[in-house]
């Protein structure tokens, strides 16, 4: 089991691990607000993980908590780490899309917050 200490390590290392992105991305990358939702779709889909990685665990290793159990657990891991990295390596692109091209000749089509920041940077 953890100490106290160990747990209370882990809860604030859990809260600080979503302040990496937590709004941030919405806010200074406006012409991607497509990225924005599927990295919301994603991090919904991938909360999950709270709820299924302790079952299978339990599951794998319930009354055998021996070194052979542990290596199916990480071994699992591994695979599922590496498996979708390499999808993430061969599909993701840094090309910009065509809906992120903003028509900036027409000042009503931005918004005063665009303006504000288009002065500031100038």
């Amino acid at each position: 089991m953890y100490s106290v200490q160990e747990e209370n390590k882990w809860t604030v290392g859990g809260r600080l691990a979503g302040t990496d992105s937590g709004g941030a991305s919405q806010s200074s990358q406006r012409n991607f607000s497509g990225s924005c939702t599927l990295l919301g779709i994603a991090n919904t889909i991938s909360s999950l993980t709270g709820f299924i990685v302790p079952f299978i665990v339990g599951t794998l290793t319930d009354k055998q908590q021996t070194l052979h159990q542990w290596r199916y657990v990480f071994g699992i891991t591994v695979a599922i780490l590496s498996s979708t990295s390499v999808i993430f390596i061969l599909f993701s692109s840094a090309k910009k899309q065509d809906w992120a091209e903003s028509d900036t000749s027409n000042s009503n089509s931005t918004s005063v917050q665009d303006q504000q920041l288009h002065r500031n940077h100038q």
